[in-house]
């Protein structure tokens, strides 16, 4: 899967993604710059587990 999420949003995808995969996923970081938000961003939002994994995927395939 590839996407592009904010960096202060994906501090724990790593430990999630192995934790999802039973160790076998890998989570991998290369910056692709930078973008101003329309709204800012708040530290408080959390989004439900399998939300991301949705999230994830429907941007992976937007990039296809």
């Amino acid at each position: 899967i590839k996407g592009k999420v904010p960096l202060n949003t994906s501090k724990d995808y790593a430990s999630e993604v192995s934790s999802y995969t039973k160790g076998l996923g890998i989570f991998m970081v290369k910056p692709c710059g930078y973008q101003i938000t329309k709204d800012g961003y708040s530290d408080n939002i959390r989004m439900n587990e399998k939300d991301k994994l949705l999230f994830m995927f429907q941007k992976s395939m937007s990039l296809k």
